[in-house]
């Protein structure tokens, strides 16, 4: 703990933290001290780290696909009721069909359309994070609980 506090990452020792959210802070650190320091090793971080999610919407009636990527250094892991790493993966990459009061707005028909919503990663990174959210919201009592449920993984993943 003594040792990361010129990262100033703002954590107190007596606290439980998020470990997604103290790996995205230390590498904003590294990421900004090798900018300033020494720029050539600057894209390191990106390069070893990064990832590009895909969103994609498909207006089902004209057929326009709309893609968006966003660049992430870790993939978050929803695992309450999952029982592995590729269920946890596999409900983070399903099908969302809007339709109904869940229409969305198409930039070609000019109006709300039944709409299907995928993810998908679109470029893997060299080395590959996978943050497990082991803390979820109880919605009886609205306290914050730990997940203590098995997820398995193997030693090798085929992305």
């Amino acid at each position: 703990v003594e040792a990361s506090a010129c990262l100033k990452l703002e954590f107190d020792v007596w606290q439980q933290n998020d470990a997604s959210e103290f790996a995205t802070k230390l590498l904003d650190r590294l990421e900004t001290t090798l900018r300033r320091w020494a720029p050539d090793h600057f894209r390191y971080l990106d390069h070893t780290f990064g990832l590009k999610q895909a969103k994609q919407k498909i207006c089902k009636e004209c057929g326009l696909k709309t893609n968006r990527e966003e660049k992430l250094l870790n993939v978050d892991c929803q695992i309450r009721g999952k029982s592995d790493i590729l269920e946890a993966l596999g409900s983070m990459t399903e099908v969302e069909i809007m339709e109904g009061d869940n229409q969305v707005f198409c930039d070609r028909c000019k109006k709300n359309t039944d709409t299907v919503l995928r993810t998908a990663i679109s470029t893997l990174p060299n080395m590959l994070i996978l943050s497990l959210k082991r803390f979820d919201l109880d919605y009886n009592t609205f306290e914050t609980v730990k997940l203590n449920s098995r997820c398995a993984f193997g030693q090798t993943l085929n992305m």
